[in-house]
């Protein structure tokens, strides 16, 4: 039995009390399936797959249902450190396991006081590792592209990009990527009718985010040259978008004049992320984990060093407050860099 089946068992059960007809269980179980974003979902599917696979080399199995023994759940962590893997991910497999417990209906091991010790244990370790040189340990985060990188990838973009597809279309999809904050998911998934336009900017709904529906305002920017909303309009004047994907494939023809054309159907978020990998090796940035998150960083930490309040970063972007802590870390290192080299 798969929480799919679960939640029909539990949908008909009430169904018996409430009247409910077959469709409208239908729609209520749908609606439960959708409560959580795609590419989260095929992360925990991804992690799950490995866990699966080390529990059978265990003569193990997950049983739908059944939770997993908490010595269990200790075993297959500490094989992960054993296994070299960094504390963040250790920390994400963990939580996939969390995540299979709560589709099932079943209590978070996160809760056990076994697991808490182990993953405790585990940090311990890992800091100690570090502390004797050990830097397959450090843990890997994307660099944070604040206000300054943004330009340096922009410039680059006018100076090189091979045809004005491409120009318009990759500059639109960072300055607009950074303004919101966005997730490449996020950035991938725009269409038209998501856009409200105005005098003062536009509003931009993003819709079944990671952590949910939210609206998000940009104002036109101080310069014509790094203006998201000016950039996106002329993208989309260029492309002729009223419809379907805002950020599209662009492939060139391989013979001739090697025109730009423009494909109705959309980029992934993948496509995104070599953007921006593109984008910041071009600019000759040092080397870092320059990914699309590098967008979504870039624009709390760039918030926090010019004393946007938190709540207003976490409107703009959907973060959960917890997150801010390691963002804050980043401003004040950023900040210490600057005050050095004054």
């Amino acid at each position: 039995m798969n929480s799919h089946i679960i939640r029909t068992q539990t949908i008909s059960t009430a169904m018996g009390q409430m009247h409910i007809t077959e469709g409208q269980a239908a729609d209520v179980i749908d609606t439960m399936e959708k409560a959580r974003a795609d590419n989260t979902k095929r992360a925990h599917e991804s992690r799950l797959a490995v866990f699966r696979s080390w529990l059978a080399a265990q003569g193990m199995q997950l049983i739908d249902g059944v939770p997993v023994p908490a010595p269990v759940i200790v075993m297959y962590l500490c094989n992960r450190w054993d296994a070299g893997r960094k504390l963040n991910t250790i920390d994400a497999d963990l939580a996939s396991i969390c995540y299979w417990h709560a589709e099932q209906g079943l209590e978070s091991p996160s809760r056990d006081k076994a697991v808490r010790d182990c993953f405790a244990g585990l940090k311990r370790k890992t800091a100690e590792s570090i502390r004797d040189g050990a830097a397959d340990r450090v843990p890997v985060r994307a660099d944070a592209a604040i206000g300054d990188v943004i330009r340096r990838m922009v410039n680059m973009i006018d100076a090189q990009a091979a045809n004005d597809a491409i120009r318009l279309r990759d500059r639109a999809m960072l300055l607009l990527g950074f303004a919101l904050g966005a997730r490449r998911s996020e950035l991938a998934a725009l269409r038209p009718e998501h856009i409200q336009w105005d005098e003062q900017g536009i509003i931009v709904s993003i819709w079944a985010g990671k952590t949910g529906d939210r609206s998000s305002e940009i104002s036109f920017g101080n310069d014509p040259n790094m203006c998201p909303i000016m950039s996106l309009r002329a993208w989309m004047n260029h492309a002729g978008i009223t419809s379907g994907p805002i950020f599209r494939q662009i492939t060139i023809t391989p013979r001739g004049n090697r025109r730009a054309v423009i494909s109705e159907h959309g980029i992934s978020g993948q496509v995104v992320n070599r953007t921006i990998q593109k984008w910041a090796q071009e600019a000759g940035l040092e080397s870092g984990r320059w990914t699309a998150h590098a967008l979504r960083a870039g624009f709390v930490v760039q918030g926090i060093l010019d004393g946007v309040p938190e709540s207003e970063l976490r409107a703009q972007t959907g973060h959960k407050s917890a997150v801010f802590y390691g963002y804050g870390q980043r401003a004040r290192a950023f900040s210490v860099r600057r005050n050095a080299s004054l």
